[in-house]
């Protein structure tokens, strides 16, 4: 694949972290990079050969992999991506070890209790981090309805990292920050419904009786979530 390890976010990724929506793809001119310039997000898988992450991580990517501890890389494809939503399905050839179910059912989720799985500043390290806060609001920036705000920390390289409900359902994917001398945690990430309808609209069906990853009957801890999640998130590098 030819995409080295000491992939990083590029700068363009550093400055969305200081923003929120106004970076969202649909607000700004098309990324420009150079050839051979590399970057990285996360990604998790939602089928066997199917995952999803942001489409700011995979915008102007000539080559597209992931990586994942203990498996080897694999390229993948853009099948679809949705500018509006910052939402994008990529796709591997080889059957993806494990994946994750979206949430079946929309619920008044404020308060809640979430955890993030994924692959910040890669550049510094290149192990999958959790880190966990709530859900604070139930709309995104300038009361956008397509996100939900949440307090887990993220950095750059987050990016299209699951919002995980202790049950282990995708509740949201992270895309994007807000950073004020005066707002701390203000993060936001696309809700579920619209990760559905893009699978949707790819014609791609989600079994939810075939996923591997089962709704459990009590809620995970935070370490058994992660134990039982992780397999299924992904290190996405790209080069343009």
């Amino acid at each position: 694949m030819q995409v080295s390890l000491d992939m990083h976010p590029p700068d363009i990724m550093q400055a969305q972290a200081q923003q929120c929506n106004h970076a969202h793809p649909e607000t700004r001119s098309p990324r420009q990079v150079q050839s051979g310039e590399t970057w990285t997000g996360t990604a998790f898988a939602i089928d066997s050969h199917h995952l999803l992450t942001c489409y700011h991580v995979i915008e102007s990517a000539a080559l597209i992999g992931i990586r994942q501890q203990g498996q080897p890389d694999r390229e993948a494809q853009v099948v679809l991506s949705d500018i509006g939503c910052d939402s994008a399905i990529i796709r591997v050839s080889d059957p993806l070890p494990s994946y994750l179910p979206l949430a079946q059912r929309c619920t008044d989720n404020l308060g809640e209790t979430i955890t993030t799985l994924g692959f910040p500043l890669s550049e510094l390290s290149s192990q999958l981090q959790v880190t966990q806060g709530c859900i604070s609001g139930l709309t995104g920036f300038d009361d956008d309805i397509r996100y939900m705000q949440f307090t887990a920390p993220i950095q750059p390289g987050s990016s299209g990292s699951p919002l995980l409900l202790s049950t282990g359902e995708v509740i949201g994917m992270v895309t994007s920050s807000f950073v004020h001398e005066q707002a701390q945690n203000m993060n936001y990430a696309v809700k579920f419904q619209l990760l559905s309808a893009l699978f949707a609209s790819a014609g791609i069906g989600l079994d939810s009786s075939s996923d591997i990853l089962h709704t459990p009957s009590a809620p995970l801890t935070t370490p058994q979530l992660s134990k039982k999640s992780r397999s299924a998130l992904w290190l996405v590098g790209c080069q343009g």
